[in-house]
């Protein structure tokens, strides 16, 4: 979009506001994602505006706002056992979905391995309270005995911090030890994520928006 607004010319408000109302309307997104949608676009074409290569400066007379507060669920400790009752019964592994477009209409996709890796680093996540970055980066070396022992990847203030997670029995359980990293398949991206999580805390029976 900021390459558009490069080429084309197009930097006025009317073209941002019809831009958010885009992603709010016609794609259907949460107002969260259209702020996140804003504040990227922001930052290119500051950029652009900074270089000389576009002007005015578009969101000079635009108020991206604010994200939007959002009450958070929470899970409680019987609904983690079932997730994780869940992911030991591979029951999982039987979903299928299908698809149901031009190109692959009512063709089937097994898509409950995904469901069932990504249940995987969800739960390690639930048990350790590790970020999406830390899970990602996770290796086999940093399992130290009974405990988890990393760096934490993003620190406070340009700090780095080490921190020690008990390897209770149950998080065990979910660690495929090697030299490599523990989530071989790579970890997705939080959209992606989500958008499983959904379905799984469907196929759970946990009416809750869980991220």
């Amino acid at each position: 979009v900021a390459y558009g607004l490069r080429v084309n010319g197009v930097t006025d408000k009317k073209f941002i506001e019809e831009y958010r109302s885009y992603i709010l309307h016609t794609l259907g997104q949460a107002k969260n994602t259209g702020y996140h949608a804003m504040c990227f676009l922001r930052k290119y074409t500051k950029k652009l505006f900074d270089d000389g290569k576009i002007t005015p400066y578009p969101f000079a007379k635009f108020q991206v706002g604010s994200p939007y507060e959002v009450e958070p669920d929470y899970l409680e400790p019987e609904e983690l056992t079932a997730l994780h009752n869940l992911y030991d019964s591979k029951e999982l592994l039987k979903e299928v979905r299908t698809a149901n477009n031009k190109y692959t209409k009512y063709q089937e996709f097994y898509i409950g391995e995904k469901y069932q890796e990504v249940l995987r680093y969800f739960l390690v996540a639930c048990y350790t309270g590790l970020r999406h970055s830390d899970i990602k980066s996770l290796k086999g070396e940093h399992i130290k005995g009974k405990f988890i022992v990393k760096e934490m990847q993003k620190g406070r203030e340009g700090r780095k911090k080490t921190i020690r997670i008990p390897n209770r029995k149950r998080l065990f359980s979910l660690l495929n030890i090697s030299k490599g990293l523990i989530f071989e398949s790579p970890v997705m991206e939080d959209s992606q994520t989500n958008k499983y999580l959904k379905a799984i805390m469907r196929i759970a029976k946990i009416n809750k928006h869980i991220t």
